[in-house]
């Protein structure tokens, strides 16, 4: 079917409505029927003017899920740039559409940063593949005249990034005028700008020019370095002149400088413009002896080269040199767009041949979507397109290749073409469908168009179904300029008569689309004409959203009390199924501030609420369920309307009691109480407490003293607080006194912080042995879980104390103790000191056994840095292969290589350090090499940090700005301020876009050094300046909320409520920030809601520092908080933030978050899906299934699915690793995956073997929610059945996963217009597989209302709803879902 082959094309609608414009056409002149009937209207009612101008009908044909055109903003310029910053590093190239439009939204502004120009402009060179050079030429200028307009501030790093652009476009341009300009801008050209024009003078080949600047470098002092030699060396090839070319090599040698690889493509390229394939041969083999590696991105240039100088004939020499390493594709992809244009189509589809392609069910996928877009997007013919085509059907690349180019003529504007195509498709038998006609809807500008495009669905047999009158045929006409008595009545009833469709099908998408636009009044005029029925779900998450938006709750009241339900009493019934929509729909935290407004209206209006929804409601609010709220939802249930005036008035709140005070509050209380004579002890006693936890040593032994000689008695609690006291002063004579008081008492239960303190007192003053015997024998809390990175920290000292002098048995010994007693948890920072003990011996042989007990034992490297430099150090290759095949065996090859590079770097192994980066197919992990920057920073190791900045060059999607801002921050440590600006000149060589955080920086340092600035500074914006995390201590999980803000007489708490309702982050930030700095901290909720605020404001950075930091102190955010702040994250793409909080969060907080669905969210939002399979699939299976279930590290079901479902290139991997462990729980919950993978792609058979042969039996839950979700989204009969056909019969799915099986066909059934059909297949698994309590109510309700539609009687009672009723179900049947699933 056509439907199925195109899927992708149902998306189209969401990318049209900026781009496209109706014209008229030759297929819609040869398919116009007749005119409308302008005539054929009488009698009119009583019309109403919808309030909504063309623009704002255009916005609202963005369609759903698309994106909608919004006036711009900063902020909004700021998040398209890193959307396109992300697009260049995920595919190295992006779309012209993207750069105007930015273009179009700074113009709006009228404001634009310099820093966000410098981006824009170089996004016009080669990252536009697709446009021809003069188009990208013009694109260029464009954008440099609206920046000279706006007057933007630009500096020599702009020119040098407009040369870089020239360059890429092959623009022809006078260097001597471009130095003149730059004079008289008073700009000083640096050695970038040097090197460009030198390029612009050998791409012509004019040495000569060339020559000029090199002068003007010597005269300057510039330094001449490879860029310029190798530019020479192009020059030369360009002039034809490779005998010149090949002495440049022999100069740079006698400056010093190694020939590199881009040295030896610049020679292929010039004796690929000759068309002398025997010295390009003779390149790469001198290259292979030399050890230079060329990429496959260096032998694509050089067909690029012989294409462009017509030797296309040479091109299948060296097709063979292509190695279609890691990231071919993409390159591939890029040289294949720039054949296009410029006209080299059949050397383009030569190169699409070599692509490896990716294999679905068994079979080879589709490529060149790209091939074919490009095209249509090319001044390629129409009949040399489908030419191509037929090749790429003919050769099997694209089965569908004329369907693609169909697409893409639509969403290209390409009518003309779009039509040739049509054609082309109804001569092959294949039908068109009603999404094919979204574009000349979203187009249309007149009445006219739209008619015609009704009149193209007519002649093709299509009726336009409700998503399409609603999203396109309505807003067309309403956003159309029409005469004064074109009322929306006028409007639709012409519709009706005109296309023959149903008012009953008119009439709600009409008010969808209304609800749409917000305005409710309107909404509520225009369903005063009509009795709109709210079974659909459509219209009442529209009226529901535009609710939230306008807030009216008098007309939303209004059009629910005029419209209904079937049934009887309607209203009500109506009204309480939009709350409970309303309340579950809603994201604010607080409900009743949304619901009182309705409620006060529906008692004013005598509107009720259904019996139903009483409980439900109550229910959902929970402790914000006043008094008063509870009485006004129980009139408007009762039937008793009357407005009840009595009010509750909440309980008087309560005094602050000791604990809530600040010690200066104690001490000034304790003074009052001791002048009027009461009793003191209890103000004694909280201040003892509180100045042994703030570490007022003094303070604390003189109130102890005091409250002695009053005869106190001390609790163990105070003996414990003071114990711990004297064990942070470092006093054991003390300490060891208040733990022996301690022992006096029965049975008392130390907390880990302070037992393990007291432990590292005794360890450091060489109470080895009382350590041990404390540890053994001190009782503590078995159930309570080791956390925090303070509890860590103790830990790692207490055996690095004993590993330091080399005593492995007393390391061990120790090590065990810990970990049976519940004190720790085993990861690398506690095992490394059991390393550690062998190597300070100098043990090698023990520790690398000690490393491999490790690995195999639990699953993590310990100390592996040292051993990679311990065995670099003394040439022993073979115990370093021991340890990376260790480490590669736990985190992979690519996280063991990147390892072993920094290994070499710190034995300065630097050429083996390169080589190791030169792996084929080696990408970037960003978060490693930030970590080891951030290390040598920190170490002051600059020479190591200069040198990974040197090597990892070249690496795809290296973050090259990060890097350099380590390095920026290495030479202002230093006080370099030369190298401090180099790094600037290094980014613009590099053609690498500065942050504004760096330049920031490197202002600052140069005018504390009274330097000048050579760039133009950004501005600082005080709304996103983040505020940076103190240096002080974080506060330990014992300390309490005491400090008051004493100018307003507010406690803390109550002040940062205050700033949180006025959404006045910043102020709640400084006032958090400066409780922190005493050591303070508020209580969980008040953090929680600090973390909230943040979260929606997008502040995520500061929400994780807060969030780290009570994770850090044992504590955690409220379930609900955490929950969003996690799923913000991972929508947002933050996979490191993500993986922090693996480190940090606990098992039960990890699965009440659905850590690893986010995980995969976060990783499929930025294109990594690859890489989540790698890192939360492939490694789940490194370890035993015993220490899986101990860990966690169980398959994630529903993320696993999802990925295999967008990767399907994995299958395989999938199939071998289920096979590994088939027994497992992890390898059957890959069959439960690779079984849902099956079914959804209807391989039915595969599915079924994979059911048979693992799943039967099996005692796993199992999942097929996605299943589900799949058949209902689709309306997919088939699948549904199929999923009931395999499942219903197993006696290992409970009844009520049963029913949400059954419930799922019989909505595809009714969606699909089998409604009696539907009611046969329930009939015939009640009391058979179901009974009918288990299928959803909802589902029922549809049955029963399509039956009746029909003329057809339900023959059952309806169950009683209940709004839990699914949650119920899902809980009880585990067979839908897990902890994993979203």
């Amino acid at each position: 079917m056509l439907r199925s082959s195109i899927k992708s094309l149902v998306q189209i609608q969401s990318r049209y409505v900026r781009h496209l414009h109706g014209n008229g056409s030759k297929l819609l002149n040869r398919l116009l029927l007749r005119e409308p009937d302008s005539g054929f209207l009488k009698n009119v009612s009583k019309t109403i003017k919808l309030n909504v101008n063309p623009s704002q009908a255009k916005n609202y044909r963005y369609i759903h899920g698309g994106l909608e055109r919004t006036t711009p903003t900063e902020d909004s310029v700021d998040k398209s740039l890193h959307r396109i910053d992300l697009e260049i590093r995920r595919t190295g190239r992006i779309n012209r559409r993207e750069i105007e439009e930015m273009l179009e939204d700074i113009r709006q502004l009228n404001s634009v940063t310099s820093n966000q120009s410098l981006m824009i402009i170089r996004c016009c060179g080669e990252l536009v593949p697709e446009e021809t050079f003069e188009n990208r030429t013009k694109l260029v200028q464009e954008v440099w005249k609206t920046m000279e307009n706006l007057k933007v501030p630009m500096d020599i790093s702009h020119y040098n990034a407009l040369l870089r652009v020239y360059l890429e476009n092959e623009h022809k341009f006078n260097p001597s005028e471009f130095l003149e300009q730059l004079s008289v801008k008073g700009l000083e050209p640096n050695r970038v700008t040097y090197q460009r024009l030198i390029a612009r003078f050998c791409q012509d080949g004019d040495i000569d020019g060339a020559s000029t600047i090199l002068q003007h470098m010597k005269e300057k002092q510039l330094p001449i370095n490879l860029h310029v030699f190798n530019a020479l060396i192009l020059g030369h090839g360009q002039g034809g002149d490779m005998e010149s070319a090949e002495g440049i090599i022999g100069v740079m040698k006698q400056a010093g400088l190694e020939p590199n690889d881009d040295t030896y493509v610049a020679m292929m390229r010039g004796y690929a413009k000759k068309g002398d394939f025997e010295n390009i041969r003779r390149i790469v083999q001198e290259c292979e002896q030399k050890e230079i590696y060329l990429v496959d991105r260096d032998f694509l240039e050089v067909i690029f080269t012989l294409a462009v100088s017509n030797n296309e004939n040479l091109v299948k020499e060296v097709l063979p040199l292509l190695k279609r390493h890691s990231g071919f594709n993409q390159e591939a992809s890029n040289v294949i767009i720039r054949l296009v244009t410029i006209g080299k189509e059949e050397t383009a589809l030569e190169l699409l041949l070599q692509m490896p392609r990716a294999m679905k069910l068994d079979k080879v996928a589709p490529s060149g979507n790209f091939f074919i877009r490009q095209l249509v997007a090319s001044n390629t013919p129409s009949s040399k397109v489908l030419k191509i085509c037929h090749q790429m059907i003919t050769q099997d690349i694209h089965k569908h290749a004329v369907l693609r180019a169909c697409e893409f003529a639509l969403d290209l504007k390409q009518f003309e073409k779009a039509f040739d195509f049509f054609e082309a498709l109804k001569e092959s038998g294949f039908p068109i469908r009603q999404h094919y006609f979204w574009p000349f809807f979203a187009s249309s500008r007149s009445e006219k168009d739209v008619y015609d495009g009704l009149k193209c669905m007519t002649y093709m047999e299509i009726s336009p179904t409700v998503e399409t009158l609603r999203d396109y045929i309505i807003p067309a006409l309403l956003g159309i300029q029409t005469t004064a008595s074109s009322s929306i009545d006028f409007i639709l009833e012409k519709l009706s008569n005109y296309s023959r469709i149903p008012s009953s099908t008119i009439v709600p998408a009409a008010l969808q689309y209304i609800l749409q636009t917000g305005k409710l009044e309107v909404a509520a005029a225009y369903a005063l004409k009509y009795r709109i029925k709210f079974n659909h779900i459509g219209i009442r998450r529209a009226l529901v959203d535009a609710y939230l938006k306008s807030g009216d709750a008098k007309a939303f009241v209004q059009i629910v009390g005029s419209t209904g339900i079937e049934g009887d009493d309607s209203p009500r019934e109506a009204m309480g199924m939009l709350l409970t929509d309303l309340l579950e729909n809603s994201r604010d935290s607080k409900k009743v501030p949304l619901l009182m407004p309705i409620l006060n209206e529906c008692l004013k209006n005598g509107v009720g609420l259904s019996n139903s929804s009483l409980e439900w409601i109550q229910n959902k609010l929970g402790e914000e369920l006043t008094p008063d709220v509870s009485n006004i939802i129980i009139q408007l249930t009762s039937g008793d309307l009357s407005l009840n005036t009595s009010l509750y008035s909440s309980p008087p709140r309560s005094l602050v009691a000791f604990d809530e005070k600040s010690i200066p509050e104690l001490e000034e209380l304790l003074k009052v109480s001791t002048d009027l004579g009461k009793s003191t002890k209890g103000i004694k006693k909280a201040l003892l407490i509180d100045y042994c936890r703030e570490r007022q040593l003094e303070k604390a032994e003189a109130m102890y003293e005091e409250l002695k000689s009053e005869n106190f008695v001390f609790t163990s609690g105070i003996y414990a607080l003071l114990m711990d006291l004297y064990s942070r002063e470092n006093n054991l004579e003390k300490s060891r006194e208040f733990y022996q008081n301690l022992g006096s008492r029965d049975f008392f239960i130390l907390d880990d912080l302070k037992l393990l303190r007291y432990a590292l007192l005794l360890m450091n003053n060489d109470q080895v042995d009382e350590c041990i015997k404390l540890l053994k024998s001190q009782a503590r809390d078995e159930k309570r879980i080791p956390q925090g990175a303070h509890q860590l920290s103790l830990v790692w000292n207490i055996l690095n104390v004993v590993a330091e002098k080399g005593d492995v048995d007393k390391v061990k010994e120790l090590f065990t103790i810990l970990k049976e007693r519940g004190l720790t948890n085993v990861n690398n920072v506690v095992l490394g000191p059991l390393v550690k003990s062998y190597l300070v011996k100098d043990d090698l042989d023990g520790a690398l056994k000690e490393f491999e007990f490790c690995v195999n034992e639990y699953g993590v490297t310990p100390w592996k840095s040292e051993l990679f430099c311990r065995f670099i150090k003394s040439d022993d290759a073979d115990r370093l292969q021991k340890v990376m095949d260790l480490s590669t065996k736990q985190h992979g090859e690519v996280n063991s290589l990147y390892d072993l590079v920094f290994a070499f770097l710190e034995c300065g192994k630097i050429r083996q350090a390169k080589k190791i980066l030169e792996t084929p197919g080696l990408r970037a992990r960003n978060e490693k090499l930030e970590y080891t920057c951030q290390h040598y920073l920190e170490d002051g190791k600059i020479a190591e940090l200069e040198k990974l900045i040197e090597i990892t060059n070249g690496i795809f999607n290296v973050d090259r700005n990060s890097m350099y801002f380590f390095l920026l921050k290495a030479y202002c440590k230093q006080g370099d301020a030369n190298k401090a600006l180099s790094v600037w000149t290094s980014l613009q060589e590099e053609n690498v876009q500065p942050s504004e955080e760096l330049l920031l920086y490197l202002a600052k340092f140069l005018r504390e050094n009274d330097l000048e600035v050579p760039f133009v500074v950004p501005e600082v914006k005080a709304t996103a300046t983040k505020t940076k995390p103190t240096e002080t201590n974080p506060p330990t999980s014992e300390k309490k909320n005491r400090f008051s803000t004493q100018s307003l007489g507010y406690t803390d708490s109550s002040q940062l409520h205050k700033y949180l309702e006025n959404n006045d982050l910043d102020k709640a930030l400084e006032l958090q920030q400066r409780l922190e700095s005493l050591g303070k901290s508020f209580n969980v909720t008040d953090l929680s809601q600090l973390i909230l605020k943040m979260t929606k404001a997008e502040r995520l950075g500061e929400a994780m520092r807060l969030t780290e930091q009570m994770l850090q102190n044992g504590l955690h955010p409220t379930p609900s908080v955490l929950k969003t702040f996690v799923s913000k994250v991972a929508f947002s793409g933050e996979i490191e933030t993500l993986v922090r909080l693996d480190s940090l969060l606990t098992t039960d907080l990890k699965r009440l978050v659905m850590l690893n669905s986010r995980l995969c969210t976060a990783y499929s939002k930025m294109g990594k899906g690859k890489d989540y399979f790698e890192n939360y699939i492939k490694s789940r299976f490194t370890t035993n299934e015993k220490e899986a279930l101990s860990a966690n590290e169980l398959i994630p079901v529903s993320a696993a699915s999802y990925i295999l479902r967008h990767n399907s290139e994995l299958l395989p991997e999938f199939e071998e690793l289920a096979a590994s462990a088939s027994d497992s729980k992890n390898g059957q919950s890959l069959y439960n995956v690779m079984w849902m993978y099956h079914l959804i792609n209807k391989d039915f058979s595969k599915a079924r073997e994979i059911m048979e042969s693992h799943l039967k039996t099996s005692e796993e839950m199992l999942k097929f929610n996605s299943v589900v979700v799949e058949a209902k989204l689709n309306k997919d009969e088939e699948l549904a059945k199929e999923l009931g056909n395999q499942l219903l019969p197993l006696t290992t799915v409970f009844p009520a996963g049963k029913g949400i099986i059954v419930s799922s066909i019989i909505e595809v059934l009714c969606e699909t217009g089998k409604a009696t059909e539907g009611l046969e297949f329930l009939n015939s698994q009640l009391n058979k597989t179901v009974q009918l309590t288990d299928i959803y109510f909802s589902t029922l309700r549809i049955l029963k209302t399509k039956l009746e539609e029909s003329n057809v009687s339900f023959p059952h009672m309806l169950p009683a709803k209940t709004r839990d009723y699914r949650k119920g179900k899902k809980n009880e049947s585990s067979s839908s879902s897990g902890s994993d699933s979203d």
